[in-house]
Order: structure tokens, then C-alpha cells, then sequence
């Protein structure tokens, strides 16, 4: 008896989908497997976890109503025209979701979503659609079913993955070469179930100040940010700790954002993230003052560089990004982020309170009050460019340690490439960030240590002027800004500055 006809009549007899796919394919030969080539498929692959899916966009019940599954309340002679059509890809969905190959009707929302899982992608389905053909093949059927397995096999996937089986036949056979212009794939982002979703929610703590809309102060919950459409969507395992991300979103006045849920011993903590505009890289918003409604100060921890998320969460924000992002009302958009944080209603009651160390909030009682390390910070004395470097040669970036490369887009930058390295010690990570003319800088500089319930590490660097950024506040130029290269209220630092720092001359010389 063949597997297929084994499977029909015995589908209880495979322990799971994995062991019966197992069996065809052990009863059809193995598949050609080589590092080289698993090393293509799994570059391929994560091109396609950033395409987005019908699944993802839709829903499971959205993409079932489309398929056309069959209603048990119409009756047995209640199939649609398009039923009849799809009952080879519900013979296959029923498969997968251990039915029987011999009951198309039983499959539903809970074999798509079982299908998704096991296969994320078209190449993960790649091999067992191949072995079902070759069984049919070996198994006697005509020319023609085999063809309507073929198309329904192929309707399967445009239904179920969308976007990203279209791209999956752009790519299938492209080689290494072919795909040099592509950028290394960001991590890809692991999304949360409904039920985790509720979860989280209900055992969220958003530790912030009320907010003053429309003469009213309203304080920011949990539930305020699931109907905006701000809950938990992308799970993120950092080091031992689940950091939970909203979709992102317009935060106002140039600002993207997106709201994260740190697990922590009583709870998850809402925190909020926002991206630099001047540097680039995501930051942690502790505090924050306002006025009529609008964020006039976005807080500076201990220092700027202590608000700096470490790499993985970079890249897993920047990845948010790719996704669809959370449209809210404008009267809201800054509401929704410094919501999160702790108001201080005038900035000379913030610089008080920062001066004398009464500042409110986690991060002041987890984050250490001083950098681990403390680079020099000497542009303001009018030291030369040429002059910056790091004193210990340890802690200088080993460009043959890459450990992550993304790109972004940024309001001031356009297309930004990010490199990450590690030190030789390996205790530090530089984070370099390109743009498209090729010029160079240090976004941030990350110090291995324990993550916080901010989502920052307890320890940071204090990188001084090795994280002088592109674009500059022209107050903190000090004579090395170049006044024929302003992006709004910013004034380039290429020129002048950056481009003769033996550093960021290295990097550049690396070819990363």
C-alpha cells in the first residue's frame, strides 16, 4: 500500500504532518542537500518573511470565506461554483491538518492557520508540494488530475501566502549573484496569537502621567492603546527577555514610534520608543515635558546615548517598520507616546528636577547613573577630527565581527544602511549607519550587560564625539558644521568633521 493510499484510509496512522511528510519523502528519495545551497534557500526564505501574507493582513477566517469552504448549514448540495473549484486545495488543507486526504469538508480556519505555522513561507512548502505531485505521478493518475493539482497546489499559495509566494517566483531560481543587491533580511519578527494578545493586556501596567486633551487630562491605559490599534503584534526574545512591540506609527512632527511590552516580574510594562531624528537609532522615552498638548522636550535619561536600545531591538523596530503601520487621529499621535512617560510641565521644572536627581521613573532606579565607559568629548575645545579615536585598543570595532546589518528609512537621512560590529574585547557593539552618497557615522555604542525593564541595558557608553551624527543641531556644531548642507534645522557634519575621523574612515575602508 502506498503512503498516499495509507494516509487516505489511515490518516490517525502518521503521529503528526511532520512524520507523514517524512514518509513521502522517504518513499519518494531524498531531495539534493548541500550547505551551499540550504545557505541560498535560507538567505531566499528570510527575503520572504518580510513580504507580508494574506494570512497576516487578513486573517484566517477572511482567507477561508475567499477559498470558499464549504458551509455546514447549506447542506451537502449547498456548494458554490468556486467551492467545487477549491475542493483539490481543501483536499490538501485537510491533509495538512491530519484529516484524511479523503475529507476535503473538515478542513478550515484551523488548518490554514496550522498550515502557516508549519510552513511560513513557499520555500518551507516547497518540498512536500513536489513529493505530493511525484506520489499522484507514481500512483497512476492521468495527465489531467495531476494538472489540477498542480493549479490547485498553486492557487493554495497565492491564497495563503500572497505577496510573498509572488515574490518567491521572482527569486526561486536566482543565485547568489543574482541577489547581490539585496540587503541581508532583518530578523524576522515572530507574531503574537489573539489569546496571547489578550493576555498581555490584561496583565499590563502603563506606568505614566495623565495627559491634557480638550480641557479634560486623560491617563493612558492598556485598552486605550489596543483600540488605537497600538497592542502587542510582534513578539521579540532578547536575552532571556520577552519584549512585546506594537505596530508602528506616526508619533507627529517627524517622529516615528511604536509602543513595547517588557516583561517583567509583576507584569509587562508599557514603554515608549521613538526614533531619533538627528542619530537615527531608537531611543526609550522616560519622561518628557509638554505644552498645549505637544511634546516641547523629549527626556534625556542619564544621557542621550542611555536611551539608545540595544542592536537586536534596532532591528527588530526597524522591521516593525516594514510592516503595516497603525494610522491614528493627529490629535492623539503624541498623546499615545508620551503618554507612557512621566510629564513635567515646563522644562525649567524638568532641568530642576534632573539637576537635583528627583527625576520619576524606572529608568532612574535600573539604568546606571554614570556610563560603564566614557569616550572624549572634545569638539567643543576644538580638537581636531583626525585627533578622535579610542584609548584602548580592545575597545576598538573588529570590522571582520559583523553581527547585524539592516537597512531603514529615516525623515532627515532618506536610506539608511546599519552595520553592527563587535569590539576585539567583544564586550562592545558599534553601530554604523551609511547613507546612499556613502557617507558614514556612529549611530550608537552598545556595552554587554543585563536588560532592564525599560528594554535598555544597566550599563552604556558615553560615546563623546566618536557619536557625532550626520545632521547636527547647529549649536552643537561648534564651528565644524557645514552651512551649504542643512536638512531643516540640522547642519551637516560630513565635511568638516566626519569624514577625516580615522574610525569612520576604517569602517569605510572595510567595504561593510
Amino acid at each position: 500500500m502506498s503512503f498516499l493510499e495509507k494516509f487516505r484510509k489511515e490518516p490517525e496512522a502518521a503521529e503528526n504532518i511532520g512524520n507523514a511528510w517524512q514518509e513521502m519523502a522517504d518513499e519518494v528519495g531524498e531531495f539534493e542537500d548541500n550547505e551551499e545551497k540550504n545557505a541560498l534557500l535560507d538567505f531566499k526564505r528570510g527575503l520572504l518573511l518580510r513580504t507580508k501574507t494574506e494570512l497576516e493582513t487578513e486573517g484566517a477566517e477572511e482567507v477561508n470565506k475567499r477559498i470558499g469552504f464549504y458551509d455546514p448549514t447549506k447542506g451537502s448540495n449547498g456548494l458554490s461554483d468556486r467551492e467545487v473549484e477549491s475542493r483539490h486545495e481543501r483536499k490538501i488543507l485537510a491533509m495538512m491538518a491530519g484529516k484524511g486526504f479523503d475529507k476535503p469538508l473538515s478542513a478550515g480556519v484551523g488548518a490554514i492557520e496550522s498550515f502557516a505555522e508549519r510552513y511560513p513561507t513557499p520555500i518551507d512548502f516547497e518540498e512536500p508540494s513536489a513529493n505530493l505531485i511525484r506520489i499522484l505521478e507514481n500512483s497512476g493518475n492521468s495527465k489531467k488530475k495531476i494538472e489540477e493539482y498542480e493549479t490547485a497546489l498553486h492557487n493554495l499559495q497565492i491564497h495563503i501566502y500572497g505577496q510573498r509566494y509572488t515574490e518567491w517566483q521572482k527569486i526561486k531560481n536566482a543565485t547568489k549573484e543574482d541577489l547581490a543587491d539585496y540587503e541581508r533580511p532583518k530578523e524576522a519578527l515572530r507574531f503574537y496569537s489573539n489569546e496571547e494578545k489578550r493576555e498581555i493586556i490584561e496583565d499590563t501596567e502603563v506606568d505614566g502621567n495623565a495627559w491634557e486633551m480638550g480641557g479634560q487630562e486623560l491617563v493612558l491605559t492598556s485598552d486605550i492603546l489596543r483600540r488605537e490599534g497600538l497592542g502587542p503584534e510582534f513578539k521579540v526574545d532578547f536575552e532571556g527577555t520577552e519584549i512585546g512591540l506594537s505596530k508602528a506609527f506616526d508619533a507627529g512632527f517627524g517622529y516615528k514610534a511604536a509602543i513595547g511590552y517588557v516583561k517583567a516580574d509583576d507584569g509587562y510594562k508599557v514603554r515608549g520608543y521613538y526614533r531619533s531624528k538627528s542619530s537615527g537609532m531608537w531611543r526609550y522615552l522616560p519622561d518628557c515635558v509638554v505644552r498645549d498638548g505637544r511634546i516641547v522636550l523629549y527626556g534625556k535619561g542619564r544621557a542621550e546615548e542611555s536611551l539608545n536600545l540595544p542592536p537586536k531591538m534596532q532591528e527588530a523596530l526597524d522591521g516593525v517598520l516594514d510592516q503595516e503601520e497603525a494610522v491614528v487621529a493627529d490629535n492623539k499621535k503624541q498623546f499615545l507616546l508620551g503618554g507612557t512617560a512621566k510629564r513635567y510641565n515646563s522644562e525649567g521644572e524638568y532641568r530642576m528636577k534632573r539637576l537635583t536627581g528627583a527625576l520619576r521613573g524606572d529608568l532612574y532606579k535600573e539604568v546606571d547613573s554614570r556610563p560603564t565607559i566614557e569616550f572624549s568629548s572634545m569638539m567643543e575645545d576644538g580638537w581636531r577630527p583626525e585627533d578622535v579615536r579610542v584609548d584602548n585598543p580592545e575597545q576598538e570595532p573588529d570590522f571582520s565581527k559583523l553581527v547585524a546589518e539592516y537597512s531603514t528609512e529615516s525623515e532627515i537621512y532618506g536610506h539608511l544602511k546599519s552595520r553592527c560590529v563587535k569590539s576585539r574585547d567583544g564586550i562592545l557593539t558599534y553601530t554604523f549607519m551609511k547613507d546612499e552618497q556613502g557617507r558614514a557615522f556612529v549611530g550608537g555604542i552598545d556595552i554587554a550587560s543585563e536588560i532592564t525593564s525599560t528594554g535598555l541595558r544597566k550599563h552604556w557608553v558615553h560615546g563623546g564625539d566618536l557619536e557625532t551624527p550626520l545632521y547636527e543641531y547647529s549649536s552643537q556644531a561648534h564651528g565644524f558644521g557645514d552651512i551649504n548642507d542643512r536638512r531643516g534645522g540640522y547642519v551637516g557634519m560630513w565635511r568638516k568633521y566626519l569624514s577625516k575621523i580615522p574610525m569612520i574612515r576604517r569602517f569605510l575602508e572595510s567595504g561593510l
